[in-house]
Protein backbone atom coordinates (compact mmCIF):
# COMPACT_ATOMS: atom_id res chain seq x y z
CA UNK A 1 0.00 0.00 0.00
CA UNK A 2 1.30 3.45 -0.95
CA UNK A 3 0.59 5.93 1.82
CA UNK A 4 0.43 9.71 1.49
CA UNK A 5 3.55 11.66 2.40
CA UNK A 6 1.47 14.44 3.95
CA UNK A 7 -1.91 14.35 5.71
CA UNK A 8 -4.93 15.83 4.00
CA UNK A 9 -5.41 17.97 7.11
CA UNK A 10 -2.41 20.04 5.95
CA UNK A 11 -4.70 21.32 3.19
CA UNK A 12 -8.06 23.04 3.06
CA UNK A 13 -11.08 21.17 1.70
CA UNK A 14 -9.65 17.69 1.12
CA UNK A 15 -11.78 15.95 3.73
CA UNK A 16 -14.61 15.10 1.35
CA UNK A 17 -12.92 14.86 -2.06
CA UNK A 18 -10.28 12.80 -3.83
CA UNK A 19 -8.01 15.53 -5.17
CA UNK A 20 -6.11 14.29 -8.22
CA UNK A 21 -5.86 17.65 -9.97
CA UNK A 22 -2.62 19.30 -8.81
CA UNK A 23 -1.65 19.57 -12.47
CA UNK A 24 -4.49 22.05 -12.89
CA UNK A 25 -4.92 23.72 -9.51
CA UNK A 26 -3.31 22.61 -6.27
CA UNK A 27 -5.32 22.58 -3.04
CA UNK A 28 -4.80 25.40 -0.55
CA UNK A 29 -2.24 24.77 2.16
CA UNK A 30 -3.56 25.34 5.68
CA UNK A 31 -0.26 27.10 6.43
CA UNK A 32 -1.20 29.80 3.93
CA UNK A 33 -3.61 31.23 6.50
CA UNK A 34 -0.66 32.14 8.70
CA UNK A 35 1.19 33.57 5.70
CA UNK A 36 -1.76 35.83 4.94
CA UNK A 37 -1.83 37.00 8.56
CA UNK A 38 1.87 37.88 8.33
CA UNK A 39 1.27 39.85 5.17
CA UNK A 40 -1.61 41.74 6.78
CA UNK A 41 0.62 42.67 9.71
CA UNK A 42 3.48 43.79 7.46
CA UNK A 43 1.15 45.68 5.12
CA UNK A 44 0.01 47.77 8.08
CA UNK A 45 3.55 48.27 9.36
CA UNK A 46 4.57 51.27 7.31
CA UNK A 47 8.10 51.26 5.89
CA UNK A 48 9.41 48.73 8.45
CA UNK A 49 6.60 46.51 7.21
CA UNK A 50 7.71 47.13 3.62
CA UNK A 51 11.21 46.00 4.63
CA UNK A 52 9.69 42.76 5.97
CA UNK A 53 7.82 42.28 2.72
CA UNK A 54 10.98 42.74 0.67
CA UNK A 55 12.80 40.30 2.95
CA UNK A 56 10.07 37.74 2.33
CA UNK A 57 10.48 38.18 -1.42
CA UNK A 58 14.21 37.54 -1.12
CA UNK A 59 13.65 34.48 1.07
CA UNK A 60 11.19 33.18 -1.51
CA UNK A 61 13.76 33.72 -4.24
CA UNK A 62 16.37 31.80 -2.25
CA UNK A 63 14.00 28.90 -1.63
CA UNK A 64 13.06 28.78 -5.30
CA UNK A 65 16.75 28.79 -6.26
CA UNK A 66 17.45 25.83 -3.96
CA UNK A 67 14.57 23.95 -5.54
CA UNK A 68 16.07 24.53 -8.99
CA UNK A 69 19.66 23.92 -7.91
CA UNK A 70 20.90 27.38 -8.95
CA UNK A 71 22.00 30.65 -7.33
CA UNK A 72 19.35 33.05 -6.07
CA UNK A 73 20.98 35.85 -8.07
CA UNK A 74 19.94 34.05 -11.25
CA UNK A 75 16.24 33.76 -10.39
CA UNK A 76 13.61 36.42 -11.07
CA UNK A 77 10.07 36.34 -9.73
CA UNK A 78 7.73 37.36 -12.55
CA UNK A 79 3.95 37.42 -12.76
CA UNK A 80 3.46 34.29 -14.87
CA UNK A 81 5.13 31.70 -17.07
CA UNK A 82 3.69 33.55 -20.03
CA UNK A 83 5.52 36.71 -19.00
CA UNK A 84 8.76 34.78 -18.68
CA UNK A 85 8.46 33.30 -22.17
CA UNK A 86 7.67 36.70 -23.65
CA UNK A 87 10.60 38.32 -21.82
CA UNK A 88 12.94 35.95 -23.66
CA UNK A 89 11.11 36.35 -26.98
CA UNK A 90 11.37 40.15 -26.76
CA UNK A 91 14.90 40.32 -25.38
CA UNK A 92 16.80 38.18 -27.88
CA UNK A 93 18.26 39.85 -30.98
CA UNK A 94 16.48 37.76 -33.59
CA UNK A 95 17.80 37.52 -37.14
CA UNK A 96 15.91 36.61 -40.30
CA UNK A 97 16.38 32.90 -40.87
CA UNK A 98 16.52 31.99 -37.17
CA UNK A 99 14.29 29.07 -36.20
CA UNK A 100 12.45 28.16 -33.04
CA UNK A 101 11.62 24.48 -32.46
CA UNK A 102 8.59 23.43 -30.40
CA UNK A 103 6.44 20.32 -30.16
CA UNK A 104 2.85 20.43 -31.38
CA UNK A 105 1.49 19.38 -27.97
CA UNK A 106 2.94 22.36 -26.12
CA UNK A 107 0.77 24.63 -24.02
CA UNK A 108 -0.17 27.78 -26.01
CA UNK A 109 1.99 30.04 -23.84
CA UNK A 110 5.04 28.20 -25.14
CA UNK A 111 3.93 28.52 -28.77
CA UNK A 112 2.11 31.80 -29.36
CA UNK A 113 4.99 34.20 -28.57
CA UNK A 114 7.12 32.69 -31.36
CA UNK A 115 4.37 33.18 -33.93
CA UNK A 116 4.79 36.94 -33.50
CA UNK A 117 8.46 36.61 -34.49
CA UNK A 118 7.53 35.36 -37.93
CA UNK A 119 7.02 39.01 -38.86
CA UNK A 120 10.79 39.39 -38.34
CA UNK A 121 11.64 36.45 -40.59
CA UNK A 122 11.92 33.87 -37.81
CA UNK A 123 10.71 30.38 -38.70
CA UNK A 124 8.62 28.39 -36.23
CA UNK A 125 9.16 24.64 -36.62
CA UNK A 126 6.41 22.48 -35.15
CA UNK A 127 7.56 18.97 -34.26
CA UNK A 128 5.18 16.01 -34.61
CA UNK A 129 5.81 12.31 -33.98
CA UNK A 130 7.52 10.56 -36.88
CA UNK A 131 5.52 7.37 -36.27
CA UNK A 132 2.25 9.13 -37.05
CA UNK A 133 1.02 8.85 -33.46
CA UNK A 134 -0.85 11.90 -32.14
CA UNK A 135 0.95 11.74 -28.79
CA UNK A 136 4.17 9.66 -28.92
CA UNK A 137 6.71 12.49 -28.84
CA UNK A 138 10.40 11.57 -28.58
CA UNK A 139 13.62 13.55 -28.32
CA UNK A 140 14.77 11.91 -31.54
CA UNK A 141 11.92 13.63 -33.37
CA UNK A 142 12.75 16.93 -31.72
CA UNK A 143 16.46 16.55 -32.52
CA UNK A 144 15.65 15.89 -36.19
CA UNK A 145 14.06 19.35 -36.43
CA UNK A 146 17.12 21.12 -34.97
CA UNK A 147 19.90 22.38 -37.24
CA UNK A 148 22.47 25.17 -37.53
CA UNK A 149 19.69 27.74 -38.01
CA UNK A 150 17.97 26.83 -34.76
CA UNK A 151 18.22 29.73 -32.33
CA UNK A 152 15.98 28.28 -29.65
CA UNK A 153 14.44 25.00 -28.52
CA UNK A 154 11.35 25.62 -26.37
CA UNK A 155 9.92 22.64 -24.54
CA UNK A 156 8.20 21.49 -21.38
CA UNK A 157 10.08 19.35 -18.92
CA UNK A 158 6.83 17.45 -18.29
CA UNK A 159 3.96 17.67 -20.76
CA UNK A 160 0.70 19.05 -19.45
CA UNK A 161 -1.14 17.00 -22.10
CA UNK A 162 0.56 13.59 -22.11
CA UNK A 163 2.57 13.50 -18.88
CA UNK A 164 5.79 12.68 -20.75
CA UNK A 165 8.98 13.81 -19.00
CA UNK A 166 11.96 14.86 -21.13
CA UNK A 167 15.58 14.16 -20.20
CA UNK A 168 17.06 17.63 -19.59
CA UNK A 169 20.65 16.42 -20.04
CA UNK A 170 19.79 15.03 -23.47
CA UNK A 171 18.00 18.26 -24.37
CA UNK A 172 21.15 20.19 -23.43
CA UNK A 173 23.20 17.96 -25.75
CA UNK A 174 20.77 18.53 -28.62
CA UNK A 175 20.88 22.29 -28.10
CA UNK A 176 24.68 22.37 -27.79
CA UNK A 177 25.22 20.43 -31.01
CA UNK A 178 23.35 23.15 -32.89
CA UNK A 179 24.59 26.08 -30.80
CA UNK A 180 20.97 26.74 -29.81
CA UNK A 181 19.46 28.12 -26.64
CA UNK A 182 17.23 25.91 -24.50
CA UNK A 183 14.05 27.19 -22.85
CA UNK A 184 12.35 24.77 -20.45
CA UNK A 185 8.89 25.18 -18.96
CA UNK A 186 9.11 23.33 -15.64
CA UNK A 187 5.52 24.01 -14.56
CA UNK A 188 4.63 20.30 -14.41
CA UNK A 189 7.99 19.20 -13.05
CA UNK A 190 9.03 21.63 -10.31
CA UNK A 191 7.66 20.49 -6.97
CA UNK A 192 7.20 16.85 -7.93
CA UNK A 193 10.43 15.79 -9.69
CA UNK A 194 13.94 17.30 -9.59
CA UNK A 195 14.54 20.08 -12.10
CA UNK A 196 18.21 20.69 -12.99
CA UNK A 197 17.67 24.24 -14.12
CA UNK A 198 21.36 24.78 -14.81
CA UNK A 199 21.09 22.51 -17.84
CA UNK A 200 18.84 25.07 -19.55
CA UNK A 201 19.44 28.65 -20.64
CA UNK A 202 16.05 29.75 -19.33
CA UNK A 203 13.61 27.95 -17.05
CA UNK A 204 10.11 29.21 -16.35
CA UNK A 205 7.55 27.72 -14.01
CA UNK A 206 4.09 28.57 -12.75
CA UNK A 207 3.65 28.20 -8.99
CA UNK A 208 -0.03 27.38 -8.45
CA UNK A 209 0.18 23.72 -9.41
CA UNK A 210 2.82 21.32 -8.08
CA UNK A 211 4.58 24.10 -6.13
CA UNK A 212 1.42 24.60 -4.01
CA UNK A 213 1.45 28.39 -4.40
CA UNK A 214 -1.01 30.60 -6.23
CA UNK A 215 -1.35 32.70 -9.37
CA UNK A 216 0.43 36.04 -9.74
CA UNK A 217 3.98 34.76 -9.39
CA UNK A 218 6.25 32.56 -11.50
CA UNK A 219 9.88 31.48 -11.53
CA UNK A 220 12.27 32.75 -14.20
CA UNK A 221 15.84 31.44 -14.26
CA UNK A 222 18.43 32.58 -16.77
CA UNK A 223 21.87 31.04 -17.11
CA UNK A 224 24.45 33.65 -16.04
CA UNK A 225 27.15 32.39 -18.41
CA UNK A 226 25.16 32.16 -21.63
CA UNK A 227 22.60 34.90 -20.99
CA UNK A 228 24.16 37.04 -18.29
CA UNK A 229 24.12 40.08 -20.54
CA UNK A 230 20.52 39.70 -21.67
CA UNK A 231 18.83 43.08 -21.28
CA UNK A 232 15.24 43.31 -20.00
CA UNK A 233 12.74 44.27 -22.73
CA UNK A 234 10.41 45.85 -20.16
CA UNK A 235 11.83 48.28 -17.61
CA UNK A 236 10.65 50.21 -14.58
CA UNK A 237 11.85 51.54 -11.27
CA UNK A 238 13.09 48.09 -10.17
CA UNK A 239 15.27 47.85 -13.28
CA UNK A 240 18.00 50.14 -12.05
CA UNK A 241 21.17 49.05 -10.24
CA UNK A 242 21.56 52.18 -8.12
CA UNK A 243 19.52 55.02 -6.66
CA UNK A 244 17.94 57.48 -9.06
CA UNK A 245 19.86 60.69 -9.75
CA UNK A 246 17.71 63.81 -9.71
CA UNK A 247 20.37 65.54 -11.80
CA UNK A 248 20.27 62.84 -14.48
CA UNK A 249 16.98 60.92 -14.05
CA UNK A 250 17.30 59.43 -17.53
CA UNK A 251 20.66 57.79 -16.82
CA UNK A 252 20.58 54.31 -15.30
CA UNK A 253 22.03 50.81 -15.64
CA UNK A 254 20.52 47.41 -15.03
CA UNK A 255 21.79 45.23 -12.15
CA UNK A 256 23.94 42.18 -12.83
CA UNK A 257 21.49 39.72 -11.26
CA UNK A 258 18.26 38.30 -12.71
CA UNK A 259 16.22 40.82 -10.73
CA UNK A 260 16.79 43.09 -13.73
CA UNK A 261 13.77 41.38 -15.27
CA UNK A 262 11.47 42.51 -12.42
CA UNK A 263 10.39 45.92 -13.66
CA UNK A 264 8.27 46.67 -10.60
CA UNK A 265 7.22 45.22 -7.25
CA UNK A 266 6.75 41.48 -7.12
CA UNK A 267 3.22 40.49 -6.07
CA UNK A 268 3.72 40.46 -2.30
CA UNK A 269 0.56 38.43 -1.73
CA UNK A 270 1.73 35.73 -4.14
CA UNK A 271 5.27 35.83 -2.74
CA UNK A 272 4.11 35.27 0.85
CA UNK A 273 2.07 32.27 -0.26
CA UNK A 274 4.90 30.86 -2.38
CA UNK A 275 7.31 31.32 0.54
CA UNK A 276 4.87 29.32 2.67
CA UNK A 277 4.54 26.63 -0.02
CA UNK A 278 8.27 26.25 -0.63
CA UNK A 279 8.94 26.03 3.11
CA UNK A 280 6.38 23.21 3.27
CA UNK A 281 7.75 21.34 0.24
CA UNK A 282 11.26 21.76 1.63
CA UNK A 283 10.36 19.30 4.38
CA UNK A 284 10.33 16.48 1.83
CA UNK A 285 13.43 15.23 -0.04
CA UNK A 286 13.07 15.70 -3.79
CA UNK A 287 13.74 12.01 -4.42
CA UNK A 288 10.92 11.08 -2.04
CA UNK A 289 8.44 13.36 -3.80
CA UNK A 290 9.45 11.92 -7.17
CA UNK A 291 9.26 8.28 -6.09
CA UNK A 292 5.87 8.77 -4.44
CA UNK A 293 4.20 10.44 -7.41
CA UNK A 294 5.78 8.16 -10.02
CA UNK A 295 4.63 5.05 -8.13
CA UNK A 296 1.09 6.38 -7.90
CA UNK A 297 0.95 7.37 -11.57
CA UNK A 298 2.13 3.85 -12.39
CA UNK A 299 -0.96 2.49 -10.63
CA UNK A 300 -3.16 4.94 -12.53
CA UNK A 301 -1.70 3.91 -15.89
CA UNK A 302 -2.16 0.22 -15.08
CA UNK A 303 -5.77 0.95 -14.15
CA UNK A 304 -6.34 2.82 -17.41
CA UNK A 305 -5.08 -0.20 -19.33
CA UNK A 306 -7.34 -2.59 -17.41
CA UNK A 307 -10.28 -0.38 -18.36
CA UNK A 308 -9.26 -0.54 -22.02
CA UNK A 309 -8.34 3.15 -22.24
CA UNK A 310 -5.58 4.35 -24.55
CA UNK A 311 -2.68 5.50 -22.37
CA UNK A 312 -0.71 8.53 -23.55
CA UNK A 313 1.87 8.69 -20.74
CA UNK A 314 5.12 6.72 -21.08
CA UNK A 315 5.31 3.57 -18.95
CA UNK A 316 8.98 4.03 -17.99
CA UNK A 317 9.25 5.80 -14.60
CA UNK A 318 12.09 8.04 -15.76
CA UNK A 319 9.91 9.37 -18.59
CA UNK A 320 6.97 10.50 -16.46
CA UNK A 321 6.29 12.48 -13.30
CA UNK A 322 3.03 13.23 -11.48
CA UNK A 323 0.68 13.31 -14.48
CA UNK A 324 -0.98 10.20 -15.90
CA UNK A 325 -3.15 10.69 -18.98
CA UNK A 326 -5.34 8.71 -21.32
CA UNK A 327 -7.55 9.27 -24.36
CA UNK A 328 -11.25 9.25 -23.51
CA UNK A 329 -13.48 6.83 -25.44
CA UNK A 330 -14.95 7.94 -28.74
CA UNK A 331 -18.11 9.96 -28.30
CA UNK A 332 -17.22 11.01 -24.75
CA UNK A 333 -16.49 14.66 -24.06
CA UNK A 334 -13.39 14.86 -21.84
CA UNK A 335 -14.57 18.00 -20.08
CA UNK A 336 -17.95 16.46 -19.35
CA UNK A 337 -16.22 13.33 -18.06
CA UNK A 338 -14.12 15.37 -15.63
CA UNK A 339 -17.27 17.17 -14.48
CA UNK A 340 -19.02 13.85 -13.93
CA UNK A 341 -16.10 12.60 -11.85
CA UNK A 342 -16.23 15.80 -9.80
CA UNK A 343 -19.86 15.04 -9.00
CA UNK A 344 -18.59 11.77 -7.53
CA UNK A 345 -16.03 13.66 -5.46
CA UNK A 346 -13.02 12.85 -7.66
CA UNK A 347 -11.18 15.90 -9.03
CA UNK A 348 -9.16 15.49 -12.24
CA UNK A 349 -8.61 17.50 -15.45
CA UNK A 350 -10.33 16.81 -18.75
CA UNK A 351 -9.72 18.52 -22.07
CA UNK A 352 -8.48 18.06 -25.64
CA UNK A 353 -9.91 14.55 -25.68
CA UNK A 354 -7.80 13.45 -22.73
CA UNK A 355 -8.18 12.79 -19.04
CA UNK A 356 -5.29 13.84 -16.77
CA UNK A 357 -4.82 12.47 -13.29
CA UNK A 358 -2.24 14.21 -11.12
CA UNK A 359 -0.77 12.51 -8.05
CA UNK A 360 0.98 14.64 -5.42
CA UNK A 361 2.31 14.18 -1.88
CA UNK A 362 -1.15 14.21 -0.21
CA UNK A 363 -2.44 11.36 -2.41
CA UNK A 364 -2.34 7.66 -1.57
CA UNK A 365 -3.22 4.35 -3.16
CA UNK A 366 -6.79 4.59 -1.90
CA UNK A 367 -7.23 7.75 -3.99
CA UNK A 368 -6.23 5.84 -7.11
CA UNK A 369 -8.57 2.99 -6.23
CA UNK A 370 -11.44 5.46 -5.77
CA UNK A 371 -10.74 6.98 -9.19
CA UNK A 372 -10.67 3.61 -10.92
CA UNK A 373 -13.86 2.58 -9.11
CA UNK A 374 -15.93 5.53 -10.34
CA UNK A 375 -14.28 6.11 -13.73
CA UNK A 376 -16.22 3.37 -15.63
CA UNK A 377 -19.46 4.67 -14.15
CA UNK A 378 -18.59 8.25 -15.12
CA UNK A 379 -17.66 7.19 -18.66
CA UNK A 380 -20.99 5.45 -19.07
CA UNK A 381 -22.84 8.51 -17.73
CA UNK A 382 -20.88 11.02 -19.83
Amino acid sequence: MIHALAPCSDFVGLESVTHLAAGGEAPWLAAHTEALALLARDQSGGMPGRANKDATVERTRERAARLLGVDAADVALLSSTTEGVNVLALALDWRPGDTVVVEAIEFPSLVFPWTKLQEQGVELRIVRPSDGSPWHYTLDDLAAAVDSRTRLIATSHVSYLTGRRHDLARLREIADRAGALLLVDATHGAGVVPVEAGLADVVVSSCYKWLLGTQGIALFYRDPQRLGGLEPPIVGWHSRASAMSLDHPDEWATPDHAGRFEAANVSYLSAYLLDSALAYLGRFPAAQLESHSVRLTGLVLAGFERLGLEVTTPEQPEHRAGNATCVVPAGVDSGALAARLAEEGVLVWGGDGRLRVSCHLYNDEADVERLLEVLPIAIAAA
